[in-house]
């Protein structure tokens, strides 16, 4: 596995990556208003651009996201593919 930074254009993909995971594991437990309010932030550009956005990479296939924000000092977005939960 490999963790490194993520460049501007890989931020999309990213958040793709964490709207799946999101969907599937977090957003039973909200309310539509709550889905909605985070689908916007992960989407509006502005905010992906003041978050430090590091991404987890098994075989070149981003597996994995954890956002930081305040200069890295508060995790902002931690979310892992399905299939590479509960590895460790």
């Amino acid at each position: 596995m490999k963790i490194r930074k993520l460049e501007e254009p890989e931020i999309p993909a990213a958040m793709e990556l964490v709207w799946r995971v999101f969907q599937e594991f977090e957003a039973p437990a909200y309310p539509p208003e709550g889905i909605e309010t985070f689908r916007r932030f992960i989407t509006d550009r502005s905010e992906s651009r003041r978050l430090l956005v590091y991404g987890a990479f098994e075989e070149g296939t981003l597996t994995g996201v954890l956002a930081l924000r305040s200069g890295g000092t508060h995790v902002s977005l931690f979310f892992v593919e399905a299939a590479r939960h509960r590895q460790g």
